[in-house]
């Protein structure tokens, strides 16, 4: 697991608010878990019954499918990803609510050519236990 702050900070270029990733957990050679730290203050603007835009969620999973890349890639050292392509992005809803407890699950499902990796995402919440997006990503890395 790596959890450090400054790991993940020079790996992925975006600074918090907007990088929600806190640490990696590898599961295998080619699936990992990312928790996430939201805040509300950071993601609403406070009014009852507003969440946060399902665009967003996009943002999360490829920030943490770029992290497990750039771990794979590089062990730690650089970053190595750019984001080619986004498909088959599902929503359960336009907005989710602002909780502590969510997670993006990421798979690599392959290695294309020319540089090209195919990742499937998945953003849980936790605390009820439901899948709220999906979508895969190719991140082009070049060699």
């Amino acid at each position: 697991m790596i959890d450090t702050a400054e790991t993940i900070d020079r790996l992925l270029p975006h600074r918090p608010p907007i990088r929600v990733v806190r640490r990696i957990t590898i599961h295998a050679e080619n699936r990992w878990t990312c928790p996430l730290q939201l805040r509300t203050e950071d993601w609403t603007d406070g009014s009852p019954g507003n969440g946060i835009p399902a665009f967003w969620a996009l943002e999360w999973m490829a920030q943490a499918a770029g992290l497990g890349l750039s771990l794979a890639e590089n062990g730690d050292t650089t970053p190595s990803g750019r984001l080619a392509l986004i498909r088959n992005f599902e929503a359960q809803a336009f907005s989710f609510p602002c909780r502590e407890l969510w997670s993006v699950y990421v798979e690599r499902r392959r290695e294309g050519t020319d540089g090209l990796w195919l990742f499937h995402a998945e953003l849980t919440d936790a605390e009820a236990a439901r899948t709220w997006a999906c979508a895969e990503f190719c991140l082009w890395v070049q060699s």
